[in-house]
């Protein structure tokens, strides 16, 4: 028998993202396999509880003996010799790692369908060339599953393309405008030619270029500084514009090159264009023991019996050791690399890869999949390279896994469908008898619902409407769902199992859906009582883009009472009173530790009773037990894939935002669970779906979710028309502009009477400013932001609460400078300030507050905030009061916006020009500031008073105690 060792660290925080790793011992021998730890005894492997991390093998002390069946490794690629595992130094025991592994990434499946289709283009395609558009165009209808997966997946494909297309654009820009002949000659053995136009400091030492962060008209600029450490650096500073080369050959003028000759003056230059770049790095190639793809039993190791076994189940794994480590919220699982022999990132010298794991490991290494380009021949370890980082691209790798492994109609009942408006069993029957081929599991019928004949289902569903007051649009969507759950008595008179619902702003989407899950909820518990149970049991998926969508209509359960659900997702991102009800995707000491860490942070006693119910569920294990047997489950769409999540299957899915989400996200929740009934809830003249970093040629791409094509298709929404949030002058302007009058009322002005009586309900301020565009290209207003902060601050000085007021503004730019003006104001109380909501329209969609302040910034051309979905967001967030600021001239010469403020100066107060009712708002924080020193004098007499008191007591007990003595003696 004969024994390997190896020195690891080792884990059984497998899901958790921020882990505690230690040191080991593995032991890997002909009989068994145990991992001897330092801190602990020994522990049996276990492959789906343990994740290890190989550092070195240790050296028996008799080859011979240790291993009398020594054969060489296996190639690979063409290399010749095993690439050498380095030796790093340990990690303390109990040091947090950022390393995860991922438990369901199918690499095979990503390698194999992108192998051929992703590309970095390289410079000489580039020339005189603009970013292109996205062209692939999503049809109404579909022929078959494999034209729907495969136009999906080339759109999603090309929207990649164009991710890299950009980059490699800007980046060969960029190298364009350097001259990076001297590194090259360095690098060739040319050391000395750099020392010529690098400064130097005062130490007479190469001084290092370093680029301006501080907000300002210098942010993104580049000079050179002393390359000490703080302690021992000196004061030079040179701009890099005003460094020149001593070389007198060297061409001067405008058109001259910037010359860079060392590694850190590159990278400094090239992030400096906002470019992740990340040069010299390492590229290490190592065997890993694919222990997960082995059954294990308790003390013993089958099938390991020789060490030609043991290095069978050597894995080659590619880690990229990073220059330079960024925070690391800007890592994640599934983020796109780009890896390169050198700097002009040649085709042929790179390769496309993913990432493995959530973040780099604490030696700045993280795993890389390759996708493109790669062969291991040419890529020999621990090789620099230079390397650029994309992005995320994790939402397009799901969906495209989603796409090849659960859309098909074997699996998807309500796959026929998606395709096109009516598909039945007999339509397939009748086009096999004409002699044309049909794939069998189109032939299959749809699942027998089994559920109460039409007018039991109608009899039920006028109870729900009656006992909970619905309206008559909302009435309207719960008797089309009745019907569309209710079984038909004969084929002919089936109805489409897909119900497309239209719900206006503040119009009680998620109470009405709250009402339907209460509803279906009833409806399956009678029909397995009178049907008996089902093969496939009815299960509700309530699914969403965003947490906040999923939890809202849960809270509405809450609010009606039913609590038998499910919330399954991050326990920082769930409302705290769902937490209770929640399952999370880490193990259960995980979700413990968490909990109890959310228990020490600042929450309210409210909060804090439902963290500690939490604590007490999960001690339990109840909702783990739960998740199989209640028949309502909540999670977002980016969470389906979730392994707790696995071999359910839910026939019923609620899909809420629907028209705020692409159509392949909305597949993740429909065919990863077999979805045979579908509810898509939505407002299409909101807000679609942002596809960062690419623009479509036309309307139908991926930007066209599938609420919009259920509807071009033919299925015809129920309007829900009466929206409950905003009072009607302010409902006014969006009924006429974008629904074409159709909107009615739920409350009156009375019902959002002012909280103020100097603060109208609409009201357009008129700000002469200059709008200023930023490196991004993203615009904001100084003048403009200043006159926001006045309003703001006079209205906490009045009274108002921070968490009453929202502030929008059209520009990222914008947002962060009025953030850091509130974050600065010393004029209120930084409590206060610090509970109002700014941001942009995007991230505004969904929320209310009693008083919103716009922001337009725009004052030479209108630019994107004419667009009427963005506008029909940002007018209808607040409740009570809508104050927008912007440039009068500029916004009049917009047809849409000229409307707007039609609708503010009818009303009284309704314009008015910033420099008219400044004084009126300083002699508020005049007041305000008054009353603030006033209290403040108050508060330090009751000090001193008390402190008088206190000392007058002390000397009386001081007297007492000196007469006590006295009369003792």
């Amino acid at each position: 028998m004969y024994c390997r060792e190896f020195v690891v660290l080792y884990t059984h925080q497998k899901t958790k993202k921020a882990k505690t790793w230690h040191d080991g011992i593995l032991k890997i021998s002909s009989s068994g396999t145990i991992i001897k730890c330092n801190d602990c005894c020994y522990y049996d492997l276990e492959s789906d509880r343990y994740l290890i991390t190989v550092e070195e093998e240790k050296a028996p002390k008799n080859d011979q003996a240790a291993c009398p069946h020594q054969k060489e490794a296996p190639k690979l690629g063409t290399i010749s010799k095993r690439p050498a595992i380095p030796t790093r130094c340990h990690l303390p025991v109990g040091l947090k790692r950022k390393y995860t592994v991922c438990t369901d990434f199918n690499n095979d499946f990503v390698a194999n369908l992108l192998v051929s289709e992703l590309s970095f283009p390289r410079a000489q395609v580039l020339q005189g060339t603009m970013v292109p558009k996205r062209q692939v165009t999503i049809p109404v209808t579909f022929l078959s599953p494999a034209h729907y997966r495969q136009v999906f997946t080339a759109a999603l494909t090309e929207h990649l393309n164009i991710l890299l297309y950009e980059l490699s654009l800007k980046l060969h820009r960029v190298l364009s405008n350097v001259d990076l002949t001297q590194y090259s000659s360095e690098k060739s053995g040319g050391a000395d030619i750099k020392q010529s136009f690098i400064p130097l400091c005062q130490h007479q030492q190469p001084a290092k270029l370093v680029m301006v962060k501080k907000e300002g008209p210098n942010k993104g600029r580049l000079f050179y500084t002393c390359d000490a450490s703080k302690s021992d650096q000196c004061k030079f500073f040179k701009w890099l514009d005003n460094v020149k080369p001593i070389d007198s050959k060297q061409e001067t003028g405008p058109q001259s090159k910037l010359m860079l000759a060392d590694a850190k003056s590159i990278s400094a230059f090239i992030r400096s264009q906002h470019i992740h770049f990340y040069g010299e790095c390492q590229l290490h190639v190592r065997r890993t023991f694919n222990f997960h793809n082995r059954k294990f039993c308790r003390g013993k190791l089958k099938e390991l019996r020789n060490d030609e076994d043991l290095e069978n189940t050597c894995q080659p794994k590619l880690y990229l050791r990073l220059s330079r480590k960024e925070n690391s919220s800007v890592y994640s699982r599934d983020d796109l690399w780009i890896v390169s022999k050198t700097l002009a990132f040649d085709p042929l010298d790179t390769f496309i890869a993913c990432s493995v794991f959530f973040g780099p490991s604490s030696a700045n290494e993280v795993e890389i999949l390759p996708l493109k380009g790669y062969s291991p021949s040419n890529w020999p370890s621990d090789m620099i390279v230079h390397a650029l980082f994309v992005g995320n691209a994790s939402t397009e790798f799901t969906s495209l896994r989603n796409l090849q492994e659960h859309v098909n109609p074997a699996s998807l009942p309500l796959m026929p469908y998606l395709l096109k408006m009516s598909y039945t069993g007999e339509e397939a029957v009748n086009r096999s008898a004409r002699g044309r081929f049909n794939s069998p599991a189109l032939k299959r019928p749809m699942p027998q619902t089994r559920l109460l004949c039409p007018e039991t289902t109608l009899v039920m569903a006028m109870e729900m409407m009656h006992v909970f007051h619905l309206n008559p649009d909302q009435a309207a969507a719960l008797r089309q769902i009745a019907i569309m759950m209710a079984s038909s008595k004969s084929p002919q008179e089936s109805v489409l199992p897909i119900t497309v619902i239209h719900g206006v702003y503040g119009a009680g989407k998620s109470y009405l859906l709250a009402v339907v899950v209460l509803f279906l909820s009833q409806l399956f518990e009678e029909s397995e009582c009178v049907e008996g149970p089902r093969q496939v049991p009815w299960k509700l998926l309530i699914s969403s883009s965003t947490n906040v969508a999923v939890d809202r209509v849960l809270l509405g359960l809450l609010n009606l009472g039913f609590d038998r659900f499910i919330r399954v997702g991050s326990i920082r991102k769930i409302a705290k009173p769902i937490l209770p009800y929640s399952l999370h995707a880490g193990s259960d000491n995980e979700e413990l530790r968490e909990l109890q860490a959310l228990l020490k942070e600042d929450l309210t006693p409210v909060e804090k009773v439902h963290v500690r119910k939490s604590i007490e569920q999960h001690k339990l294990g109840r909702n783990k037990a739960m998740l199989r047997e209640v028949r309502v489950v909540g999670v977002t769409c980016a969470a389906c894939p979730f392994q707790c999540l696995n071999n359910l299957s839910f026939p019923m899915v609620v899909l809420d935002e629907c028209s705020q989400m692409t159509e392949p996200s909305s597949l993740l929740p429909i065919a990863r669970f077999g979805c045979e009934k579908l509810i898509l809830v939505g407002d299409p003249k909101q807000l679609q779906p942002t596809i960062q970093g690419s623009d479509s040629a036309h309307e139908a791409g991926l930007e066209q979710t599938l609420f919009d094509r259920m509807c071009l298709m033919g299925h015809t929404p129920i309007l829900l028309r009466t929206q409950y949030r905003c009072h009607p002058s302010i409902s006014a302007i969006t009924n006429e502009l974008f629904y074409d009058g159709l909107l009615m009322d739920g409350v009156s002005a009375s019902d959002r009477t002012p909280l103020l009586d100097w603060l109208p309900t609409l009201c357009f301020y008129s700000v002469k400013g200059r709008e200023q565009v930023e490196r991004d290209s993203s615009f904001h207003n100084s003048e403009e932001a200043a006159f926001t902060v006045k309003l703001i601050q006079s209205l906490i000085a009045s009274g108002i609460e921070g968490s009453m007021i929202g502030v929008i503004t059209l520009y990222k730019s914008q947002m962060h400078k009025l953030c850091a003006l509130l974050n600065n104001s010393a004029d209120c109380e930084p409590a206060e300030m610090k509970a109002i909501q700014v941001s942009t329209v995007d991230a505004f969609q969904g929320a209310e507050k009693e008083i919103i302040v716009l922001s337009c910034v725009r004052t030479h051309q209108v630019g994107f905030i004419d667009s009427e979905k963005r506008m029909n967001v940002a007018l209808t967030r607040g409740k009570r009061h809508l104050q927008i600021v912007g440039n009068l001239n500029c916004l009049r010469s917009n047809k849409l916006w000229e409307r707007v403020i039609h609708h503010c100066e009818v009303k009284e107060n309704g314009l008015k020009h910033a420099y008219q009712c400044e004084q009126e708002l300083d002699m508020i924080l005049k007041s305000y500031g008054d009353k603030r020193i006033d209290e403040k004098t108050r508060r330090g007499q009751k000090k001193l008073k008390s402190r008088s008191k206190s000392r007058e007591h002390i000397e009386v007990s001081i007297l007492l105690w000196i007469l006590v003595f006295v009369l003792m003696n």
